[in-house]
């Protein structure tokens, strides 16, 4: 084992000792393709199954939003105290971010160095990658639809 996967798993596992967030520690070994700009679908195949298995899909999907950062101060004295809920969504959702940025080649990675949250990585994701795969099937329908045998068309041979 290399020092810097050696680290990233002395790294990753400190994270995922914190008993108020699901533990996400041996995903590495799990998600085992990295996403380059050719492999969106087989990433795609190992990220989600793993995420729903652990009850986490809803952090990426939004269907488990954060909750309000501060708590509503109860008197016009105080002041707005740091809300318990959102500091633990926030722990695991950084947990999850880390485990989808690790699976991403350094190409892709680029794209998403700025998002915040796994949500916002998991939408920019699906925004590039379904714009591609959009423009590839076009693609393949007019080559299908264009290509020849001879004097006939081949969706000829299928009617």
């Amino acid at each position: 084992m290399s020092p810097s996967s050696s680290s990233f798993s002395s790294f990753l596992s400190a994270l995922t000792q914190n008993p108020s967030t699901q533990s996400l520690s041996g995903v590495h070994h799990l998600i085992t393709i990295k996403l380059t700009r050719d492999n969106y679908l087989l990433w795609k195949a190992q990220i989600v199954p793993y995420l729903k298995g652990q009850h986490l899909f809803g952090y990426i999907d939004g269907s488990i939003p954060a909750s309000p950062q501060f708590l509503l101060p109860t008197t016009d004295i105080t002041q707005p105290a740091p809300n318990p809920s959102f500091l633990t969504w926030q722990s695991q959702d950084q947990l999850i971010l880390l485990a989808l940025i690790s699976s991403l080649s350094e190409t892709i990675l680029a794209y998403v160095v700025k998002c915040p949250t796994s949500h916002d990585v998991w939408n920019t994701l699906e925004r590039m990658f379904n714009t591609q795969s959009r423009t590839k099937s076009m693609s393949i329908r007019y080559q299908l639809a264009t290509l020849r045998k001879g004097d006939s068309f081949v969706a000829d041979y299928y009617h």
